[in-house]
């Protein structure tokens, strides 16, 4: 293995733990009813798609897509956008 691999594959570690984390952090938010941080919210699954793709020899490049859709703070951005154009469009109609 070459730094470079070294060096992506840390960096897709790291970015791993974090997601996990923010998992954990959201499970533990429901279980208390206490309110939750994402740390650092975005910033995980795009480095680590980002690394993924561009990871050398392209191995990793079929996966790329699999830490965005596992960020949490993504998908519930994602949920939030799509709510807000409901909300819009039947605000539209009246």
């Amino acid at each position: 293995m070459t730094i470079i691999q070294i060096g992506t594959l840390a960096l897709i570690a790291a970015c791993t733990l974090v997601l996990l984390l923010n998992w954990a952090s959201l499970i533990e938010a429901q279980i208390s009813k206490k309110g939750f941080s994402f740390a650092p919210p975005w910033i995980c699954g795009l480095s680590a798609s980002i690394a993924m793709y561009f990871y050398p020899g392209g191995s990793l490049k079929a996966y790329a897509w699999a830490p965005l859709l596992l960020d949490p703070s993504i998908s519930l951005v994602l949920v939030a956008l799509a709510w807000q154009g409901m909300v819009k469009r039947t605000q539209k109609k009246r």
